[in-house]
C-alpha cells in the first residue's frame, strides 16, 4: 500500500501548488526565504551529534550554503557531495538555519521540497515527517520509497505558532534517500507568514 499512500500524499500536495516554492499565494511573505537563507549542512553520510536540531548546538564545523541543495537534476544552487561511487551514495544529509523573531507569528506555513524523504524540526520539535518510517531513525535509514515525478512538488503544512520563540529560532531538517544508488536528491525549504 506504500505506492497508494504516496499517490494520495502527492495528489493532496499537487492541489495546493501554484508554481514552485517561490510562488506565494496572495497576502503572504517569506519568514525564511529559500534563496537568501543561509544554511549549514553536514558532510555527507555523517551522523550528527545529539541535539543537532536545537539552538544550543554548535554547527560551526558544518559547511555553509543557500538556495536549492541536491544533485542529479541540474537545477541545484548547491551540489551536495556524494563520493566517487554512484552506487554507494550517502543515505542522508542534515541541514540547519536560524532566523530571529521580535514579535509573535501567526498563520505560518512550512513549504518543503524533498527527494526522497525528510523530517523538519522547529526549535527541536518535529514539524513534518514525509516518506520516512515512524520512530527513531539515523543516518543509515532509507526513505520509505522513491518520489519520482512528485520530487518537485511543494509540501505545505501549517506551523503551530506556539513553537516559535522570541529571539533566535532554529529550523533543522534531515533528507534521506531511498537507495544508495539513487540518481538525484533535492532539498529546499521556506516558511511563509500572512502579511
Amino acid at each position: 500500500h506504500r505506492e497508494l499512500g504516496q499517490a494520495r500524499e502527492a495528489a493532496a500536495v499537487h492541489a495546493e501548488i501554484i508554481g514552485d516554492i517561490h510562488a506565494l499565494p496572495a497576502g503572504r511573505h517569506f519568514l525564511c526565504h529559500p534563496a537568501d537563507q543561509g544554511w549549514r549542512f553536514l558532510e555527507a553520510g555523517k551522523q550528527p551529534a545529539a541535539g543537532w536540531q536545537t539552538a544550543d548546538f554548535d554547527d560551526g564545523g558544518w559547511q555553509a550554503g543557500s538556495g536549492h541543495f541536491g544533485y542529479g537534476d541540474g537545477d541545484e544552487d548547491i551540489e551536495l557531495p556524494f563520493g566517487t561511487n554512484p552506487d554507494a551514495k550517502p543515505m542522508s544529509y542534515y541541514f540547519r538555519t536560524t532566523f530571529e523573531l521580535g514579535e509573535p507569528v501567526v498563520d505560518a506555513v512550512l513549504n518543503l521540497i524533498r527527494d526522497d524523504g525528510a523530517i523538519v524540526y522547529l526549535n527541536g520539535q518535529e514539524l513534518l515527517r514525509s516518506n520516512l518510517p515512524e520512530g527513531e531513525i539515523d543516518a543509515t535509514t532509507p526513505a520509505s520509497g522513491t518520489v519520482n515525478e512528485y520530487e518537485s512538488f511543494v509540501l505545505r503544512q501549517s506551523i503551530d505558532p506556539n513553537l516559535f520563540v522570541a529571539g533566535i529560532n532554529v529550523i533543522a531538517a534531515e533528507v534521506h534517500q531511498s537507495s544508495p544508488a539513487s540518481s538525484d536528491l533535492s532539498f529546499q525549504l521556506a516558511i511563509t507568514v500572512a502579511d
